[in-house]
């Protein structure tokens, strides 16, 4: 079938641009012999040798070059692309999309390295990516690139993702989610005919039944890089807060029935918190700031907590709190503070605790004066909070914890509970000399700092006379 030169002409610009995308870059200008040889693969004829008979011609492969340049030149923002000429006037696509090579390698990284994501379809996905980011040439790096980069993260489990799936679904399409909670309720024995000695009737039986319960979707949250839900029962008190891995779903029920339309249109999520919960409605008034006064990665109650230390350590200290409570760390900056004793009043919604009744307050830092500690005072679940410190070593070194003061109550628990957990394996002679070893660091430790002030002291003396 005989072409029109207007279809001709729409081929050869197609095929121009198609050239450039895919095999151009700095090293490897397009030339219009070479697009010319490019319509061979898609069954077009082209011989160099021929004059006649040829589906593209040279010139109108110059027509189409000069146009695409003038319409980059003209609409360079509109451009999917950089065109770019080199000195000797071939033209060569420079970035795709705007991105440069580095910042491709951080597109392709942020799919491979997704925890919800499986590695067949994250490879798939890549693939993708490289057929709109990359060219003929450097396809091939950048798969290279990427294997170097490959920091091998532990990818979540089929049954963990379609979990995730399904939670998902309910939160973005504003759907009821079916799941299965324990209850410890009284069995079923009517089958049970057995009667004990001394007993005239059968015994009543007790345990954990998986019971059905509708909700919906409020938040879904990251902490300790787990995907938290958030969930608010259609009937009954409080939220459902738990990792999306622990929650349980029938098993019997097809999709469908587990993620299904809410029988209420467009439900007020904060109206349906507070009918249910209506002592919480009377303290907080929104479901946001009750989630973000009371629910962490544990659950619990909040405490207001006050920790301060050493403003030389703020970037790791910092980094670790965020990257366990997906929180930022409200960080005061003095060079002096003060421990003084809160107004002991508790509303009925947090848990007494003896003894907690200390906060830190700052003296105002001086302008241009460089700050010596970092101190912070947050309610944040305890339980949570315990374990960042127990679980960092370090971070127990660096930090020193005002209140609660039963946080340093029960870290020092679990410390002895593991020392004498220990004891029969290493001796008592051994723990003896382990703890003579520290006190005398402590107290080479408190000399070196006395000394240190001594001298410092000493030096302002001079100067002052000086």
């Amino acid at each position: 079938m005989k072409r029109s030169n207007a279809q001709i002409y729409q081929i050869e610009l197609l095929l121009t641009l198609d050239y450039l995308l895919n095999y151009t870059d700095e090293n490897h200008p397009a030339t219009q012999q070479d697009i010319c040889r490019h319509a061979n693969d898609f069954g077009l004829r082209y011989d160099s040798n021929s004059k006649n008979g040829n589906d593209v011609r040279r010139q109108r492969i110059s027509d189409c070059l000069k146009f695409l340049m003038e319409i980059n030149n003209r609409f360079p923002e509109e451009m999917p692309f950089v065109l770019q000429q080199n000195d000797s006037g071939k033209l060569y696509v420079e970035q795709k999309n705007y991105l440069s090579e580095e910042q491709i390698i951080k597109v392709l990284m942020a799919v491979i390295d997704d925890k919800y994501i499986s590695r067949q379809d994250a490879d798939f996905l890549v693939e993708r990516l490289l057929d709109s980011f990359s060219n003929k040439h450097n396809r091939e790096h950048l798969k290279n690139q990427l294997e170097k980069e490959d920091k091998g993260v532990n990818k979540y489990k089929a049954t963990v993702n379609k979990k995730i799936r399904l939670v998902d679904k309910a939160y973005q399409e504003g759907k009821c989610l079916l799941i299965l909670e324990q209850r410890f309720m009284e069995l079923d024995t009517k089958n049970d005919v057995r009667v004990y000695k001394n007993e005239d009737k059968p015994r009543k039986h007790f345990g954990f039944v998986d019971e059905e319960r509708c909700c919906r979707v409020y938040k879904i949250k990251e902490f300790n890089n787990k995907p938290y839900a958030i969930l608010i029962p259609l009937k009954g008190k409080g939220l459902i807060f738990d990792a999306v891995e622990n929650l349980k779903f029938p098993t019997y029920l097809p999709e469908k029935k587990i993620v299904f339309e809410d029988f209420e249109e467009n439900r007020d999520l904060n109206e349906l918190f507070k009918s249910n919960n209506p002592l919480l409605a009377r303290y907080y008034k929104s479901l946001d700031e009750y989630i973000a006064k009371q629910i962490m990665p544990k659950r619990g109650f909040s405490f207001k907590t006050s920790f301060y230390f050493d403003y030389r350590n703020l970037d790791w200290i910092k980094r670790s709190f965020e990257e366990c409570f997906c929180i930022e760390m409200p960080v005061i900056k003095c060079n002096k503070f003060f421990v003084i004793e809160k107004e002991n009043k508790r509303s009925i919604l947090e848990s007494p605790c003896k003894n907690d009744k200390y906060a830190i307050e700052c003296e105002a830092l001086p302008k241009n004066a460089s700050p010596r500690y970092g101190v912070v005072n947050i309610e944040i679940n305890k339980s949570a909070f315990l374990d960042w410190i127990w679980n960092n070593p370090e971070i127990a070194k660096a930090i020193a914890v005002v209140s609660p003061d039963s946080v340093n109550r029960e870290l020092g628990d679990r410390a002895l509970r593991l020392l004498l957990k220990y004891q029969k394996t290493l001796g008592d002679e051994y723990i003896q000399e382990a703890l003579k070893k520290h006190s005398r660091f402590e107290q080479r430790w408190i000399l070196f700092k006395s000394k240190k002030t001594q001298n410092k002291s000493e030096r302002n003396v001079k100067k002052d006379n000086l």
